[in-house]
Protein backbone atom coordinates (compact mmCIF):
# COMPACT_ATOMS: atom_id res chain seq x y z
CA UNK A 1 0.00 0.00 0.00
CA UNK A 2 2.81 2.22 1.04
CA UNK A 3 4.48 1.63 -3.08
CA UNK A 4 0.91 2.60 -4.54
CA UNK A 5 0.01 6.04 -2.46
CA UNK A 6 3.83 6.64 -2.93
CA UNK A 7 3.42 6.37 -6.64
CA UNK A 8 -0.09 8.25 -6.72
CA UNK A 9 1.78 11.18 -5.10
CA UNK A 10 4.35 11.50 -7.44
CA UNK A 11 1.59 11.54 -10.40
CA UNK A 12 -0.14 13.81 -8.82
CA UNK A 13 3.13 15.91 -8.34
CA UNK A 14 3.79 15.75 -11.80
CA UNK A 15 0.12 16.41 -12.99
CA UNK A 16 0.84 19.92 -10.76
CA UNK A 17 4.09 20.91 -12.83
CA UNK A 18 2.94 20.03 -16.28
CA UNK A 19 1.44 23.14 -17.21
CA UNK A 20 4.61 25.09 -15.83
CA UNK A 21 6.74 22.99 -18.27
CA UNK A 22 4.38 24.07 -21.30
CA UNK A 23 5.68 26.44 -24.16
CA UNK A 24 3.63 29.37 -24.65
CA UNK A 25 5.91 31.02 -27.41
CA UNK A 26 4.46 31.43 -30.86
CA UNK A 27 7.02 33.00 -32.25
CA UNK A 28 8.06 30.23 -34.60
CA UNK A 29 8.56 31.41 -37.86
CA UNK A 30 5.91 29.70 -39.53
CA UNK A 31 3.25 32.73 -39.29
CA UNK A 32 1.12 33.18 -42.72
CA UNK A 33 2.35 36.71 -42.62
CA UNK A 34 6.00 35.62 -42.38
CA UNK A 35 5.28 33.52 -45.53
CA UNK A 36 2.69 35.30 -47.22
CA UNK A 37 3.94 37.63 -50.49
CA UNK A 38 1.42 40.69 -51.33
CA UNK A 39 1.63 40.87 -55.14
CA UNK A 40 1.91 44.07 -56.88
CA UNK A 41 2.43 45.12 -60.86
CA UNK A 42 3.65 43.41 -63.51
CA UNK A 43 6.58 45.12 -64.96
CA UNK A 44 7.66 44.38 -68.95
CA UNK A 45 11.24 44.14 -70.49
CA UNK A 46 10.94 43.55 -73.72
CA UNK A 47 9.90 40.03 -74.53
CA UNK A 48 9.94 39.00 -71.16
CA UNK A 49 7.96 40.52 -67.62
CA UNK A 50 8.43 40.06 -63.59
CA UNK A 51 5.96 41.08 -60.95
CA UNK A 52 7.24 43.74 -58.54
CA UNK A 53 5.72 43.57 -55.46
CA UNK A 54 4.19 45.57 -52.70
CA UNK A 55 7.74 45.28 -50.71
CA UNK A 56 9.58 46.89 -53.68
CA UNK A 57 10.83 42.67 -54.21
CA UNK A 58 10.89 41.40 -57.90
CA UNK A 59 9.00 37.83 -58.10
CA UNK A 60 10.13 35.64 -61.38
CA UNK A 61 7.56 33.90 -63.08
CA UNK A 62 9.03 30.12 -64.28
CA UNK A 63 8.39 31.01 -67.47
CA UNK A 64 8.48 34.26 -68.64
CA UNK A 65 7.90 34.52 -72.44
CA UNK A 66 4.76 31.87 -73.02
CA UNK A 67 4.08 31.27 -76.29
CA UNK A 68 0.72 33.86 -77.15
CA UNK A 69 1.13 35.84 -74.27
CA UNK A 70 1.61 39.55 -74.46
CA UNK A 71 1.79 40.98 -71.34
CA UNK A 72 1.12 45.22 -70.25
CA UNK A 73 3.16 46.91 -68.25
CA UNK A 74 1.10 47.93 -65.07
Amino acid sequence: MKKFSFLFVGLLMALAVLPVLQSCNDDDGYSIGDIGQTIGTIRVTGNHYYILSDGGKAILPITSDPYGYQPVDG
